[in-house]
């Protein structure tokens, strides 16, 4: 697939060349041209043939890109059949063009059920302040074919020619959208730009076709055939790493940023339609942008009521950006068994939040909501305090034992919070061996160099390194090649079918003498019956965890547990 682009790639900078060349070759452009956008078409059926994972999205998405190009080998053939050199518009080609949005519609709503499970106002209000402000600088653009339309001529061309610009800015507010969730990646930014360069090839057709200037087989083309290839690479994209299940969306930074700059654009719209005598259209569309925008600061400051769950949901948020939440959170511990002994040999620190009027809500209820509150690392800074300020209790009263902690990735890429654990530990006179922190996959993938950086240090002074539900991802195995680990944690997913599925159990296997080979231990998550905690002890696996050893249980019973003797097989 990557030749397959560069081919594509290579194609088109020959087309260029070959229209810098003296002379009129329109064969030759046409057939270089066309020979790009084909190439990158194989990429994309190659992406879906060959890919592992779900592929009705990349499927309608390869199928889009098919549907345009189409359209522009139908637009060569009229062309080069018609000695004028000029194109109809409309024309048969339009039928496609129209059917590339429709798929591509389909593909992208695919994607977003994954990513917009809960949109909040102010991620809408985002995308409608982003899709007022674009489509007012478009309208201030298109001024000469809204005033024809206005005027009574040319409205069958003024539709169709408007549709496709407007077309391309209503699904970047999409893709603002779907930004909005927390897996807003790459490749998203690939279907933004492609559609970007859309919008400014169909707006500058849409100004050439008034005056009937458009031609097949110029620089124009080349702005159409680049974003071709940009859409090829999202479909190559979403096939070589899906996303995962995003959690609620939320309004971010990318988002929040567009909507800032399509204000902006609203404002100039305002100041430039008086000067330069722009479209009526263009004034209303840029005053319903700041309309928007006024109403979406308004609901951001608490200014307009905000009812259901959007208003449960920003109280929420506003209550985790207060310091007194940090004193509101309680830790449960949950116990790790050493197969080998029977003795509960570590625990896992598992977060709650002692709401003052909403009782102790579990994870679930607010984790979704930090990141938005901006108080994630903070959070995970004070989770981490407390849990150390608890392991140094135990290691007093002559109990040691050692406390897991998860971390995130927004904590992982803040070096001050990172270069804080070593002397969090000092203070209390803990080993570093004590603490173990628990990061997954999804933490690494970021930025996978940056993040072994911060996290080598800690684990060369003895702090534990534990790859948290492995198996779940889609680069796990090269997870575990490039970050040494001390710990591998089996998903429960796969813990609680071991009794019944050979494949599973199979896995389960293969991971555990795997992480032997490679000097870490294991924990298997989930373990519920006494028939799991039998035949992972048989496989070999470190470590047991689950309700059968122990539900989370508060600090104090952590105590009475390990100062208790005994083999504890049955619920605490």
């Amino acid at each position: 697939m990557r030749a397959l682009m560069v081919l594509a790639g290579l194609l088109l900078v020959s087309a260029l060349l070959a229209l810098a060349l003296p002379g009129s070759h329109p064969q030759l452009e046409a057939g270089l041209a066309l020979s790009s956008e084909w190439v990158a078409v194989l990429a994309c059926i190659a992406a879906v043939v060959l890919s592992r994972a779900h592929r009705v999205a990349p499927a309608l998405a390869a199928g889009a890109v098919a549907a345009t190009v189409l359209g522009d080998t139908l637009s060569v053939a009229v062309v080069l059949t018609d000695r004028s050199g000029a194109l109809p518009f409309p024309s048969w080609p339009d039928a496609f063009y129209l059917t590339f949005y429709l798929l591509l519609v389909a593909a992208m709503s695919v994607l977003a059920r994954r990513h917009l499970v809960a949109p909040t106002a102010t991620v809408v209000f985002d995308v409608v302040i982003t899709s007022f402000g674009l489509a007012a600088l478009l309208a201030l653009a298109l001024t000469p074919v809204l005033d024809s339309a206005l005027a009574g001529t040319g409205t069958t061309e003024f539709v169709l020619s408007t549709m496709y610009p407007l077309f391309d800015l209503l699904l970047v507010a999409t893709v603002v959208a779907i930004g909005a969730s927390d897996r807003w990646g790459g490749h998203w930014r690939l279907v933004g730009a492609a559609l970007l360069l859309f919008a400014a090839a169909d707006t500058l057709l849409a100004l050439q076709l008034p005056s009937d200037d458009y031609r097949v087989g110029t620089p124009l083309d080349a702005i159409w055939i680049a974003g071709c290839l940009l859409f090829a690479l999202w479909v190559c994209a979403i096939t070589a790493r899906p996303d995962a299940v995003a959690p609620p969306a939320s309004a971010t930074r990318a988002g929040t940023t567009l909507a800032v700059v399509s204000m902006a654009a609203a404002l100039a719209v305002l100041v430039l339609a008086p000067i330069i005598d722009g479209s009526i259209i263009a004034v209303v569309l840029a005053m319903a942008a700041l309309l928007a925008t006024v109403l979406s600061v308004a609901l951001r400051r608490g200014a307009l009521p905000a009812v259901g769950a959007t208003g449960r949901r920003q109280r929420t948020v506003r209550e985790l950006r207060s310091p007194a939440s940090h004193e509101q959170l309680v830790l449960m511990y949950q116990p790790k068994l050493r197969l080998s002994t029977g003795r509960v040999d570590g625990v896992e620190a598992l977060v709650r939040w002692r709401h003052p009027t909403r009782g102790l809500l579990v994870p679930a209820d607010f984790v979704p909501l930090l990141e938005e509150a901006g108080a994630l690392r903070a959070w995970t800074s004070s989770i981490l305090n407390v849990a150390l300020d608890d392991a140094a209790r135990w290691r007093q009263r002559g109990t040691p034992v050692g406390v897991a902690v998860n971390i995130t990735a927004e904590w992982l890429q803040d070096a001050r919070a990172v270069h804080e654990v070593l002397p969090a530990l000092g203070l209390r006179s803990l080993p570093p061996s004590t603490l173990t922190l628990e990061i997954t996959e999804q933490s690494l993938v970021a930025d996978p160099e940056a993040a072994w950086r911060r996290i080598e240090p800690l684990r060369a002074a003895g702090v534990r390194i534990s790859l948290d539900d492995f198996g779940t991802g889609y680069n796990s195995l090269s997870a575990l090649h490039d970050f040494p680990v001390d710990e591998v944690k089996i998903d429960r997913s796969f813990v609680e079918t071991v009794g019944g599925d050979a494949r599973a159990r199979a896995l389960v296997k293969s991971t555990i003498a795997l992480a032997e080979e490679l000097g870490s231990e294991t924990v298997a998550e989930g373990v519920e019956t006494e028939e799991q905690r039998r035949l992972l002890a048989e496989m070999g696996c470190t470590y047991a965890q689950g309700f059968l050893i122990s539900e989370p249980v508060p600090a104090e019973r952590i105590d009475d547990l390990l100062a208790s003797p005994g083999t504890p097989t049955t619920p605490l």
